[in-house]
């Protein structure tokens, strides 16, 4: 994959030289679904932050560790800036995606795929892949080597939806009935199927929750419905978590792709009284998701 700053020689060179000003590693915890995507085409717009969609660098870390040697950290962080080029140009945040079909992740007239004059922050938007590694506590020591070999801090965002939404839009789609869902008549059951849900969500929320409590790495709640309801005031968060300026003619390109309402496909799913009163007691273990019920509202 070409990048097109480091056309010529000394291309290692040049990429240590770009690289060594980088700071932050940050990475995506939480679940499909609620948001990781928009989030990190949305950041990757910024001029001074590159972050694919699912390179998957904790899966792969023991590979490069075999492979790399000296040049580890340019080898890594090449990896995930040639992604990032590669999806902009191609992927579903190209330029192009925006007149065809389907939800595009372009931000038009900023830096996708590039940056503009350095790079500050690095990351790998895979959420659910970091979250499934620390269901077992024993995996902490990966994120540690990661950040002590590449030398980066390393912080977490944490993307948050209302669980019933969450575990509801994961039924319909393991379905295949996303489609027909919009009909305000349908609903979709599966008893056993939405139970494994259950479990497999509730067990990447005491993930989440596991890794704020190990407090090693700086972890921000970012709500997805108020990236969409409050978006100049969560790009700012999201900018002073990871240290970098909120450019105004970034929030406002970025702010045109916060259009979408959260959708509420709770309502298209059958629900046992039984389910609903175990999320709901679920729930309540844990200050983040405290804000969510059944009938509450995105606001």
């Amino acid at each position: 994959i070409s990048l097109g700053q480091f056309s010529g020689g000394h291309l290692e060179l040049r990429l240590n030289k770009l690289y060594d000003g980088v700071e932050t590693l940050v990475l995506f915890i939480g679940h499909a679904r609620s948001g990781h995507s928009l989030i990190g085409a949305i950041l990757d717009a910024h001029p001074e932050i590159i972050i694919p969609h699912e390179y998957n660098l904790i899966v792969k870390w023991s590979e490069f560790k075999l492979k790399s040697g000296s040049g580890l950290k340019t080898r890594v962080l090449f990896a995930l800036h040639a992604l990032s080029r590669f999806q902009a140009m191609f992927g579903n945040r190209a330029a192009s995606r925006r007149s065809g079909s389907g939800y595009s992740y372009s931000v038009p007239g900023q830096w996708q795929g590039t940056y503009k004059e350095r790079v500050k922050v690095i990351g790998d938007k895979k959420g659910t892949a970091t979250s499934h590694l620390l269901e077992n506590p024993k995996n902490f020591d990966i994120l540690e080597d990661i950040s002590r070999t590449l030398t980066l801090k390393l912080k977490f965002i944490h993307v948050i939806r209302n669980p019933f939404d969450n575990i509801a839009t994961k039924l319909l789609r393991n379905l295949e009935v996303r489609a027909m869902a919009k009909s305000s008549t349908f609903k979709a059951s599966n008893v056993t199927l939405l139970d494994k849900i259950i479990d497999d969500f509730f067990a990447k929320v005491k993930s989440a929750e596991r890794l704020k409590r190990y407090g090693k790495f700086e972890v921000l709640d970012v709500y997805g419905h108020e990236v969409i309801s409050k978006p100049r005031e969560s790009l700012q968060n999201l900018c002073n978590f990871l240290k970098v300026a909120c450019y105004p003619d970034f929030v406002e390109s970025a702010s045109e792709l916060l259009y979408a309402k959260p959708s509420l496909t709770r309502h298209a799913v059958a629900w046992t009284s039984k389910q609903k009163a175990r999320i709901m007691n679920e729930m309540n273990k844990y200050s983040f998701l405290e804000r969510f019920s059944f009938d509450s509202d995105y606001k």
